[in-house]
């Protein structure tokens, strides 16, 4: 009987760890997780782009929408990604980010404007130029605040 609740017991604790219900704790400073937070929302940004050419070239007008409407919702949280103080190893976040906050915000501003015309029902897109688009955007704000090489401390 004793054997047999040790094996429920380190059965329940092993799903529970392998579930994440049993966490270590998390030893990541702020900065750390607003880079892993910017990292992924540039990660699914980039998803939703390519799923909106795809869109276009399949003649997919609701999908393109969608996809331009989520890139719209994700242009919410990119300031949020970039914290004081968040030049971590790996990042490729120039420091002008900080030092120019203003000019970054604007970006970010302009990007979302430029995805809600694209998201409006409205446009055509079969005048949807991916590199156009992806250079007035997404290159404009590269350009001037992401490094090719990632930061070190």
């Amino acid at each position: 009987m004793l054997k047999a609740r040790t094996i429920i017991i380190a059965t329940c604790l092993v799903l529970f760890a392998s579930t994440g219900l049993v966490q270590a704790k998390d030893e990541r400073t702020p900065a750390e997780k607003a880079y892993e937070f910017r990292d992924g929302l540039f990660n699914v940004v980039e998803w939703r782009f390519v799923k909106m050419i795809e869109a276009k070239f399949a003649g997919d007008k609701a999908g393109f929408h969608s996809n331009a409407a989520q890139l719209v919702a994700l242009s919410d949280m990119i300031e949020e990604g970039f914290i004081p103080d968040s030049m971590v190893d790996g990042t490729l976040a120039k420091k002008d980010i900080w030092d120019d906050w203003d000019e970054f915000k604007g970006k970010i501003a302009e990007f979302k404007k430029n995805m809600n015309e694209l998201a409006d029902p409205a446009y055509d897109i079969a005048g949807f130029d991916p590199k156009k688009v992806g250079g007035d955007n997404c290159g404009s704000c590269h350009r001037a605040f992401k490094s090719k090489t990632p930061h070190k401390n």
